[in-house]
């Protein structure tokens, strides 16, 4: 098994960074009283989502396939626990 590189980390915490980072604002945006924005949430969600899942595949590239997909899909579990909080608390929050 290769080793984890340290492109590999930057590209990993990069692709969380702009997930976590998003999560904010898109409480913020939920906010405001324009339907516009309320409409805008799930698409921007899913936006940060599939980059998060690109920069998690393209990060994980350097281990060896068994661990990369087991690594890749630990990511997509936590992200999608992650995505059902924060939107179980929106749904709350109304």
């Amino acid at each position: 098994m290769e080793k984890l590189t340290i492109p590999g980390v930057r590209q990993n915490a990069i692709g969380w960074t702009v997930f976590l980072v998003s999560l904010p604002l898109l409480l913020w945006l939920h906010t405001w009283r324009d339907h516009l924005a309320h409409s805008s949430i799930l698409p921007v969600f899913l936006l940060m989502w599939i980059a998060l899942l690109a920069c998690a595949w393209n990060g994980s590239k350097v281990i060896a396939p068994r661990w990369r997909y087991v690594l890749f899909l630990f990511q997509v579990m936590v992200s999608v626990v992650i995505g059902i909080f924060f939107f179980e608390y929106l749904i709350n929050r109304s």
